[in-house]
């Protein structure tokens, strides 16, 4: 007699991979949990390797997951991915605030001409 059910945990592990599935609204761009997770890593900054030994993978895993990423969104490079990514609110980054102290700091050239003597 055969312990599989229609309910077990084989379905079971299907039905949370698909809730985990993620699609930009009015496209048909699904990423899977894990690809969300590397594409929010990279997102941040952090290269391959660092991703690889955050979540416990190999690199070789990262870079199979970030071809799926290239693939499905069309891009041709990590950067391209995450803007993408980014403007079809599949992740989301955080934007450092910068304090007035800090603002003051940055060194904007100005546009004007210097006047000339």
């Amino acid at each position: 007699m055969s312990n599989f059910s229609p309910h077990g945990s084989l379905s079971a592990a299907i039905m949370a991979e698909s809730t985990e599935m993620q699609t930009a609204e009015n496209n048909q761009i699904v990423l899977s949990h894990r690809e969300l997770q590397i594409l929010e890593l990279l997102a941040q900054g952090r290269n391959q390797q660092q991703v690889a030994a955050m979540i416990y993978v190999s690199p070789h895993t990262v870079n199979f997951h970030v071809r799926n990423i290239l693939h499905k969104l069309t891009a041709r490079n990590i950067t391209a991915a995450v803007a993408y990514a980014i403007v079809l609110k599949l992740i989301k980054v955080a934007t450092p605030a910068l304090s007035r102290s800090r603002k003051a700091d940055i060194n904007i050239p100005s546009l004007a001409r210097p006047a000339s003597g």
